[in-house]
């Protein structure tokens, strides 16, 4: 804005000049060092052949080939969903804030989690991480539920899931008494159907003997 004010001030006539006939701009924006000094330049090896590797070769236990599976399951998914809508090429997907709109297919939907969580290049990441993995080429109604689902049911993940607590204590045992009725137990059994004018039972049991007292009584009543 600043140099467009500048020349407002004055009149001029923008025009083309050729190269060779605008010596002054051509040594001013061409440097001498980069200027092609042989008319039939020779052929520059940019990379050595030994550099590169047939596919053939690769192992397929090597990293190139977990990246090569990953595209080829992606397309694959790719073309499920053009199958499913009936949609002839990738580019006349539905798409919804720039993403790719998944149908409801639960097949479709897991193979693509199986893609962005179970396969050696997502590595088993957390439910935040997965959905954004996901969310930067897919969405669909519901997706955050659906990942969180699918991720709390993946057997690998629960297996290598770190503890958050602290281990349980030991056992600590009763100990037994050593005469009768020196330690006893009760519990309080209701509501029952009614009879007499009662609806429970107060059970007494002495932990020396195993003898037990049964009172009736209702489940109102307090200590």
């Amino acid at each position: 804005m600043q140099w467009l004010q500048a020349l407002q001030r004055y009149n001029f006539v923008i025009g083309y000049h050729p190269g060779k006939e605008n010596s002054v701009a051509d040594a001013l924006s061409r440097r001498q060092d980069l200027s092609i000094k042989d008319k039939d330049p020779k052929p520059t090896t940019l990379f050595a052949p030994g550099k590169f590797i047939e596919l053939n070769h690769i192992a397929a236990d090597s990293e190139i080939t977990v990246f090569l599976d990953a595209i080829t399951m992606d397309q694959e998914i790719l073309e499920q969903i053009t199958r499913k809508l009936e949609i002839n090429g990738e580019e006349n997907l539905p798409h919804k804030e720039g993403r790719i709109l998944v149908p409801e297919d639960d097949n479709i939907r897991k193979a693509l989690l199986a893609l962005y969580h179970d396969s050696p290049m997502a590595g088993h990441p957390g439910i935040t991480r997965t959905y954004d993995l996901l969310g930067r080429m897919y969405t669909w109604k519901n997706m955050r539920t659906y990942v969180e689902d699918y991720v709390h049911g993946c057997t690998t993940c629960a297996k290598a899931k770190k503890k958050n607590t602290k281990a349980h204590g030991k056992l600590q045992p009763l100990p037994n008494p050593m005469r009768p009725w020196h330690w006893t137990e009760s519990d309080l059994i209701g509501p029952l159907p009614r009879s007499k004018g009662k609806d429970a039972i107060y059970v007494v049991v002495d932990r020396f003997t195993k003898y037990a007292y049964f009172v009736p009584c209702n489940t109102t009543e307090t200590a």
